[in-house]
């Protein structure tokens, strides 16, 4: 999907270069460390 965004907005790289990183940043919570990690950061944000 992104790389067929970046064939229609090919003039505009940096539009294109946020969403990778978005994307990247959503499939990195994938991640078995990250997976873990989170209902932690979570809890300790819910409680302040």
């Amino acid at each position: 999907m992104l790389l067929h965004f970046f064939w229609v907005v090919r003039a505009d790289l940096q539009e294109w270069a946020m969403y990778a990183a978005i994307a990247a940043l959503i499939m990195a919570t994938r991640l078995p460390s990250i997976a873990r990690t989170l209902p932690k950061v979570r809890y300790r944000l819910s409680r302040c």
